[in-house]
């Protein structure tokens, strides 16, 4: 081998090199690429999960509340006005969870159960995302529909009254509703 055909060899040994490093930098790129994209998905699933341990848990705690519901179809005025008011105030403590910016406390909630609302309301007191008077009058609500729920057709215009006080208490500490905040004030 003469020393012009070495110099091809090792001319050639280098352009192979450069291009495998080339392709090697090139393939670092999209592995870097492709696991950041993989994060945001985690991300994004992670987040959908939670919204659909949420949604089964407002389910499971639905079909207790028919199952729990007497036959009657006449429930009275006074139980309607309960039902009312405490599926409100749930939509909107649900809406208050949904809107807290850190998905970690955020994904914490989705572990309570929505038979009973006490341990949200607890968990948003200690967060602090209400005050403590606007968590009184929640616990108030949720122990008294606890209550009520079990007898819809005995509810005393006294205690429809209560309960209604309780929700004035706690009105303007929650969020609005989508429906509420599009509808006029004068309605």
């Amino acid at each position: 081998m003469t020393a012009l055909e070495l110099l091809k060899w090792v001319a050639e040994l280098i352009y192979e090199f450069r291009r495998i490093v080339i392709e090697f930098v090139a393939l670092l790129v999209i592995w870097f690429l492709l696991k950041r994209e993989r994060k945001k998905l985690e991300a994004v699933l992670n987040g959908m999960q939670e919204r659909i341990d949420t949604l089964g848990q407002q389910i499971r705690a639905v079909q207790e509340t028919v199952e729990e519901a007497p036959a009657q179809i006449d429930q009275g005025a006074n139980w309607e006005r309960v039902r009312s008011l405490w599926q409100n105030v749930r939509d909107r403590i649900e809406l208050l969870i949904n809107q807290i910016p850190n998905r970690n406390v955020r994904r914490k909630y989705s572990n309570f159960r929505r038979y009973s609302y006490q341990g949200i309301i607890t968990a948003l007191l200690q967060d602090g995302r209400i005050h403590p008077q606007t968590a009184a009058g929640l616990l108030n609500m949720n122990s008294s529909f606890l209550t009520l729920r079990r007898r819809p057709n005995n509810i005393s215009p006294a205690e429809a009254q209560q309960f209604e006080a309780w929700y004035q208490q706690v009105d303007g500490d929650l969020p609005a509703l989508p429906q509420e905040a599009e509808q006029p004030a004068n309605e």
